[in-house]
């Protein structure tokens, strides 16, 4: 037999690679599979559960149609205000130390106060005036993008503040309390009116700096007991309920650049040119379930604004998160979930907005409070051992510490009066002091000094 007529048989697999041939087979077949069903699953998703809600109704967020003169309308006043002289100092850096009472040169002090004499004018008629409110939100609107800049009138609160300061120091007591009790109303007025995030925190700080500075006031002043009715009766007209105008601004912003976005009028932040597509998924993208969340989100909000500032913020998760890698395949499964992931993209930290409202309201509580015991102090000659020993002149109530509900703390033997602040504990670095010395330490000096 001819060799070449023997055939040869190929020698038999292993078991081991039969194994690995079939589940090299098994292998393949499943990514041609996933493949074909990852891309097709997209367009299923988006025909069988793309239904997206019904119009969203949210009257209840939207502004109101609010009607003020030119002339009752404290924003024209306050629009004259061109440039705010603060000092040599180009960065306004120097102001400050002389709101805080370090550094004081009388010189620079004066300078500044007379180069800004036309624009303490202009502050000085729009603290006459009992409204504010910027034209352009003067009517329901859908939402905006651009913000009013109200940088020279906080740099011109600042101004002001200085001047009722540098009236303390000269003697003129009374008119620095005038001086200041319009710092506190331009920002009362800007606080209450129907503003926007970063007109609401202007409003805000431009009142937290005119109080700060009638702390000083009563602290040093030697005006008549019976003044004090008077700067009692003004600190107890500017507590209002908290403005949560500011909120539904916030939300109607966001509607329309969601609405923005749907039209293709506004790129969506991180999915912009190719990954755009994704948009056009009714499954990965439903604009009213994505209003909806804002909806209820700024609801929510507004119902904590109104809560007693005793009452701390909830915490609550963001509308998606992945807490590990394995979880990011049910992301292709989660319905609107790109609108998930706008929801949780520009929050403002809107919890530290309310704090800064109740620190004022402490401020307010406090400085009455500081009234009375000054009062007291000035009939009796002494501080009272115990709040308890005030004899109340001015009014029984709302002279609590806003953050605990409770009274202030009060040391007769520190000379001082005490919030527990945001944090609520006592003794941490948030806490709201009020100095009750009231010139004390010149006098146990002078007593020194004689014996």
């Amino acid at each position: 037999m001819d060799k070449r007529d023997i055939k040869y048989l190929e020698p038999r697999k292993t078991i081991l690679e039969q194994i690995r041939s079939g589940l090299f087979k098994v292998i393949l077949f499943l990514i041609i599979f996933l493949t074909i069903f990852l891309f097709l699953i997209p367009g299923f998703l988006s025909l069988v559960l793309g239904h997206d809600l019904e119009k969203i109704e949210d009257n209840k967020l939207a502004l109101e149609n609010i009607d003020i003169g030119d002339e009752e309308n404290a924003f024209f006043d306050l629009e004259k205000i061109q440039e705010v002289y603060r000092g040599n100092d180009t960065s306004g850096g120097r102001i400050f130390k002389y709101l805080d009472g370090e550094d004081w040169d009388d010189t620079d002090v004066a300078e500044i106060l007379d180069i800004n004499k036309r624009e303490l004018r202009y502050f000085d008629n729009a603290a006459e005036k009992d409204k504010f409110l910027l034209p352009a939100l003067a009517e329901p609107y859908e939402g905006f993008e651009k913000v009013y800049p109200l940088g020279e009138i906080r740099a011109i609160s600042q101004v002001a503040t200085l001047r009722a300061l540098n009236s303390l120091r000269n003697g003129q007591d009374e008119q620095a309390f005038k001086e200041a009790l319009n710092v506190i109303k331009v920002g009362n007025l800007i606080e209450e009116s129907q503003i926007h995030m970063v007109g609401y925190l202007v409003g805000t700080a431009i009142r937290k700096r005119g109080l700060e500075a009638m702390q000083k006031i009563i602290n040093e002043t030697d005006v008549s007991i019976y003044r004090f009715q008077y700067y009692y009766d003004f600190l107890e007209d500017t507590k209002r309920e908290i403005n949560t105008t500011p909120l539904k601004i916030e939300y109607l912003n966001r509607k329309t650049r969601l609405k923005n976005i749907t039209n293709g009028q506004e790129d969506m932040p991180g999915y912009e040119g190719k990954k755009a597509y994704i948009l056009q998924n009714d499954f990965y993208f439903q604009p009213n379930q994505t209003l909806n969340i804002f909806k209820e989100r700024y609801q929510d909000l507004i119902s904590y604004w109104q809560k007693d500032c005793s009452v701390a913020a909830e915490k609550k998760s963001p509308t998606i998160m992945i807490d590990s890698f394995f979880e990011v395949p049910k992301l292709y499964f989660t319905r609107n979930v790109v609108g998930k992931f706008y929801a949780n993209y520009g929050v403002v930290a809107i919890n530290n907005v309310k704090n800064k409202y109740c620190q004022n309201q402490v401020l307010v509580n406090g400085l009455e409070l500081m009234l009375e015991i000054k009062a007291h102090y000035l009939r009796n000659g002494e501080l009272p051992e115990l709040l308890a020993d005030l004899d109340i002149i001015y009014e029984e109530s709302g002279k609590i510490d806003v953050f605990s509900g409770l009274d202030f703390e009060y040391n007769k033997e520190e000379k001082i009066l005490t919030s527990v602040g945001m944090d609520h504990e006592l003794g941490t670095e948030d806490d709201i002091v009020f100095d009750l010395n009231f010139g004390q330490e010149e006098e146990e000096d002078a007593e020194k000094i004689e014996e």
